[in-house]
């Protein structure tokens, strides 16, 4: 059993999201340093949906009985049993963890479902103590590795049954599509304008605001700083943008912003200084005074160190791997969020959107110029013809 080089990027991609997001979805039942051990719970969370993946992609028994010469019973393990049983502990209490202000991946919610219908979804239930393929006793009498085949046989039967997978497919191809089409966006820009100030900025709420401030608020909001852009010199070659919205316990409804600005109007070296500027017009002027930001311009250097900088000046010609890394780790992130956990309460909200595309460039009046023949005499030739068929046209 193997997995293949496109899914483990997107495990990849799905690790490091749960990690960003982990202050906000787990509720919050450990202290607050507990920070680094929730942060290691998000990424597995990842592995919790390698194993659901894993589990319905084969009809291999995952824990074979076999009968020792003195009469002791023994398993031999598959692969997924080898790889997953251990960790069996550690998914279920992970998912009972989660916050219930999201929605999850569609393998979280049949992890879910699989174990309610087997009676162990409290994490007492099996603990990292005494789970054992033989010597764990569930509550029906089934030992350890005959619950672990039952879960996977769950998973198995119901994955297209209840429509998860129908539903996740589905959703990986939104997210493909629309990954491509904002990517599409950069590169049209880029095509149009030879450099570009690329800014990424986070507009969010003073935490005395997180529970009052709603969907429409912020939509309000995001409204009136692109109307009041159009009169004010902050926004002086403001070309295009992506603006996606989120729900974070730890930063309430926010959006994650990148500005796409015209080197002819902005000095480039003052790239984290414009942020800046947009970020306090956001909290002082947009908002009145609700507002907060984050300046991921100012930022610049940690980014460089890990080979993921594709925000601040940008040339289309000599920063070609800034341009990846805009599409890659700037712009993909944001788009594929939605694949793995959404705000609850919001469905049908259009949570990612983008500014016009760039103009097209306008059609030359006249007739094409025409290189020039070796044959003069040819040339006047051909130019007499036109003028009679002129004549004729016209009915002279």
């Amino acid at each position: 059993m193997s997995i293949r080089r496109d899914e483990v990027v997107e495990l990849a991609h799905c690790r490091e999201l749960y990690r960003q997001f982990s202050e906000s979805i787990f509720d919050g039942k450990q202290p607050r340093d507990a920070g680094g051990l929730r942060k290691l719970y998000a990424g597995l969370m990842a592995d919790l949906i390698a194993f659901v993946e894993a589990a319905t992609s084969t009809d291999e028994r995952p824990c074979v009985l076999m009968i020792k010469p003195n009469g002791e019973k023994d398993y031999l393990l598959s692969t997924l049993a080898r790889r997953y049983f251990k960790r069996i502990p550690t998914f279920i209490r992970i998912v009972a963890m989660l916050s219930k202000r999201y929605s999850y991946s569609e393998h979280i919610e049949m992890f879910r479902e699989a174990c309610a219908s087997l009676d162990v979804s409290d994490p007492a239930t099996i603990r990292d103590d005494n789970w054992h393929p033989a010597n764990f006793c569930h509550p029906s009498g089934m030992d350890g590795a005959a619950t672990f085949n039952a879960l996977c046989s769950f998973l198995r039967r119901n994955w297209a049954a209840m429509g998860y997978k129908a539903q996740f497919q589905r959703r990986k191809k939104e997210t493909r599509e629309r990954s491509k089409d904002y990517q599409r966006y950069i590169d049209a820009w880029f095509a149009k304008l030879i450099k570009l100030i690329v800014l990424r900025i986070d507009l969010s709420y003073q935490p005395e605001h997180w529970e009052t401030i709603t969907l429409d608020n912020l939509n309000a909001d995001y409204e009136r700083l692109d109307n009041n852009a159009r009169h004010n010199k902050i926004f002086r070659g403001w070309r295009g943008h992506i603006a996606k919205i989120e729900y974070g316990l730890g930063k309430g409804l926010h959006m994650h912003m990148i500005f796409l600005f015209d080197t002819e109007y902005k000095q480039v070296i003052r790239h984290v200084y414009l942020a800046q500027q947009i970020g306090e017009y956001w909290k002082t002027v947009v908002t009145k005074g609700r507002g907060a930001y984050w300046n991921c311009n100012a930022d610049t250097r940690k980014y460089q160190r890990w080979g993921k900088l594709g925000i601040g000046p940008i040339h289309a010609e000599e920063d070609r791997e800034k341009i990846r890394n805009l599409k890659l780790f700037v712009v993909d992130y944001l788009c594929k969020m939605d694949q793995f956990l959404r705000p609850k309460g919001i469905r049908g909200v259009q949570l990612i959107r983008r500014g016009n595309w760039p103009p097209p460039e306008p059609k030359k009046l006249g007739r094409k110029r025409k290189g020039r023949p070796a044959n003069p005499v040819a040339e006047h030739t051909a130019d007499m013809q036109d003028l009679a068929d002129a004549v004729d046209a016209l009915g002279y």
